[in-house]
């Protein structure tokens, strides 16, 4: 059994994330989330119909209890047609150009690394969360970038999948305020979570819950979630 068997195809994807990046741009007023709304069209711009290839890099500002912060959540998906190549999300936390987080959110069916000898070493879940990991945005500071570590790549912690509008969602419900709220609360945003929600997570959790109906002999949930 393998679970990314049931991610959805590279076109699939791309075409959900079109219906997101339109909706930022209807529904993301200029001057409420301007880099949002502006970053949308220009990723909506370079999208091809056959071509299943995004590169999404938005931010607002947002605050929690620690302070205000840039937030800044981004979507690259590079693939063919029947072919997942590289297809990750990511978020980052900064405040001026000083990153003080940044989690990658990613889909790799390969069951190991190919650039090294000692695969078994680098074993790691299909889908994972990861702290740190190459460098999403320029923007920040080569220190502060430097200081979360991102040489060190382990662990990737079995994470579901996520789409633009799930991160976003995510984002605008840690690091919000009466505006953001406001919007986040329309029928229109939770409509488009929602169908996200079915296209992105129903698949996984059904085929989660499968694993105990059809478990063979002593074959590990974990098994499943490193595609082993």
């Amino acid at each position: 059994m393998s679970i990314c068997e049931d991610y959805p195809r590279p076109l699939q994807l791309v075409g959900n994330e079109r219906i997101t990046l339109r909706h930022l741009i209807t529904h993301c007023k200029t001057a409420q989330f301007p880099k949002l709304h502006q970053k949308a069209g220009d990723a909506l711009d370079k999208l091809r119909a056959d071509i299943p290839i995004l590169c999404f890099q938005g931010e607002w500002t947002g605050k929690c209890r620690d302070g205000v912060f840039d937030i800044l959540v981004g979507a690259d998906i590079n693939a063919t047609k029947n072919k997942y190549g590289r297809i990750t999300y990511a978020l980052c936390v900064r405040q001026n150009d000083l990153a003080y987080r940044q989690f990658h959110f990613d889909f790799n069916p390969s069951k190991n690394e190919e650039s090294h000898q000692d695969a078994e070493s680098y074993s790691h879940p299909f889908l994972h969360l990861q702290y740190g990991g190459s460098r999403a945005w320029q923007e920040v500071s080569d220190d502060s970038f430097k200081a979360l570590r991102p040489e060190l790549s382990s662990p990737r912690i079995p994470f579901p999948p996520v789409t633009l509008a799930l991160l976003l969602d995510l984002g605008f419900r840690e690091f919000g305020d009466d505006k953001i709220r406001k919007f986040r609360e329309t029928s229109e945003w939770r409509g488009l979570v929602s169908r996200n929600e079915d296209f992105i997570l129903r698949w996984y959790y059904e085929a989660c819950s499968n694993h105990w109906r059809s478990r063979r002999g002593n074959q590990l949930f974990m098994d499943i979630l490193y595609n082993e």
